[in-house]
């Protein structure tokens, strides 16, 4: 073990300690560990901040422009309306619902896209019920949902497209378009379950010490009065959503320029003023993501995370109990997607687990599968994903995704094991 990864690890224990601790606040925390790696000498001044001018950085401010932009036309108030005329003021049914709808849309497109739309649909909903549903007691769920969802296709997330290409570089087989379903459906249906029947009380409870009427309320009941009928706005706002859905689809662009240019254009268009989306902008959540790859720069550059999985490895042997290898390195993925990018956690370990896989005499393709699975069940932090992160917007601590998320987050991992287990079994 070496000096620098010794000190990366005291890294990651300190910022461990503040996000549980939440003695400053998340983004305070993201960015000291990121600075450590650079005063430390693990990473230079040309990497510490380079997590800031990522595409996925851009994207997820273009989706919150676009996200706010529907609340400030009216354009989610609209479908809110529509969607409790649906489903009625039943929280259970609300929450069942919305997971669904979230974890589908997220199979097929943006994870944050999903997200910018969903929060401010949600608020309305909740501002329209008159105090029956809570939007607490819904963001975090769908927030997991478009994780869950994003696992579901081969273009559900940046992850697996990660995944397959260093599949393809390889040469071995690479996924099919909804192989991954195989594990992410039937965890969609699990997860919309668990929250609206299983763990609705726990949820409750978890989340009874957050306002039931959030400062945001009242802003939303007065924009709901004005902006009750379609108009001009709501109709521009929502054919750049579609457009940015249908460019992120096609590959046309980056997703960050994707992103970036529907929430210009929501702006040149008025459906939101400049100085709205700057105050309404997400902060906290976008310095977290880029401070958050800057120490995935760091795990890399000092062989911290590259150490992990190797002592893993050799602790398991070459002859080990195929159950035992997807336990074990599922393990490892949901600890490390619960710290780190989940992007940057593929891009570590496929290429040293695809021959190893191979030196084991196992399919390396269903052990990435097993990895790419068990790397998009982060949910007990809000640190692996943008989309997830967009949820503390509703004023969750950091606490509350050990409280809520955690839970599911073994429920899931138990699940994954067992159906990539499977795989691996019946060769299916």
């Amino acid at each position: 073990m070496t000096p620098q990864i010794v000190i990366s690890f005291a890294i990651i224990l300190l910022m461990i300690v503040g996000f549980v601790s939440e003695v400053f606040p998340l983004s305070v925390t993201a960015m000291l560990g990121c600075l450590a790696f650079f005063v430390t000498g693990i990473i230079d001044s040309s990497t510490v901040f380079s997590g800031f001018s990522n595409d996925i950085v851009f994207m997820i401010a273009g989706t919150m422009i676009v996200g706010e932009a529907m609340f400030q036309t009216g354009a989610a108030q609209f479908i809110g309306k529509k969607i409790i005329k649906a489903v009625g003021y039943d929280e259970r049914r609300m929450i069942f619902v919305l997971i669904l709808a979230g974890g589908l849309l997220s199979a097929f497109t943006s994870n944050s896209s999903v997200m910018a739309m969903f929060l401010p649909l949600i608020r309305s909903v909740a501002a329209s019920s008159n105090g029956k549903i809570r939007a607490s007691h819904i963001v975090m769920p769908v927030g997991i949902s478009t994780m869950v969802g994003g696992a579901c296709t081969l273009v559900g997330s940046t992850p697996q497209l990660v995944a397959q290409g260093l599949l393809v570089e390889s040469g071995v087989r690479s996924f099919s378009f909804f192989e991954l379903g195989y594990a992410g459906f039937p965890l969609l249906i699990l997860l919309a379950l668990w929250f609206s029947v299983i763990a609705y009380k726990p949820l409750c409870k978890a989340t009874a010490y957050m306002p039931a009427v959030p400062d945001y309320m009242a802003d939303m009941k007065q924009e709901e009065e004005t902006e009750t009928k379609a108009n001009p706005k709501m109709y521009v706002c929502f054919a750049i959503l579609i457009a940015m859905v249908i460019a992120f689809l096609s590959g046309i662009w980056t997703v960050g320029v994707v992103a970036s240019l529907a929430g210009l254009l929501c702006i040149v268009t008025g459906c939101i003023s400049a100085k709205t989306a700057y105050s309404k902008m997400g902060w906290n959540a976008l310095i977290i993501v880029g401070a958050t790859l800057g120490v995935a720069s760091g795990l890399n550059a000092s062989g911290a995370a590259e150490y992990i999985a190797n002592v893993l490895v050799k602790a398991m042997g070459q002859d080990a109990n195929i159950v035992l290898v997807v336990a074990v390195v599922g393990l490892m993925c949901v600890i490390m997607s619960n710290l780190l990018s989940h992007t940057a956690t593929i891009s570590l370990l496929v290429p040293i687990f695809i021959p190893l896989a191979q030196q084991m005499g196992i399919d390396p393709t269903l052990l990435i599968y097993t990895i790419t699975c068990c790397v998009m069940c982060g949910y007990a932090t809000p640190l692996g994903v943008a989309s997830y992160a967009m949820t503390l917007a509703e004023g969750y601590s950091f606490r509350d995704y050990q409280k809520i998320g955690g839970p599911f987050n073994i429920v899931a991992y138990v699940v994954i094991v067992a159906i990539c287990s499977a795989r691996f079994i019946f060769g299916f």
